[in-house]
């Protein structure tokens, strides 16, 4: 039987932006501890997880043929 095994790209974003999904989406960290862990100040991880989602979300998108342009 061939391999029907998806070989799209995995998404790729930054190490830092997938930390902070991991810590916050994932494990349930706050956005306070992620900062604190990372390093940053908690606005600059707020906006760092707005940045990766999106490019996330845009990726899905792309991998399935559509965008989020209207």
């Amino acid at each position: 039987m061939a391999d029907q095994t998806d070989h799209r790209a995995e998404p790729v974003l930054p190490t830092r932006w997938t930390t902070a999904l991991w810590l916050v989406d994932v494990h349930g960290v706050q956005p306070r501890e992620a900062a604190s862990l990372l390093g940053m100040s908690t606005p600059a991880v707020t906006a760092l997880l707005t940045r990766a989602r999106h490019a996330l979300r845009e990726q899905v998108l792309a991998d399935h043929g559509r965008t989020t342009e209207h």
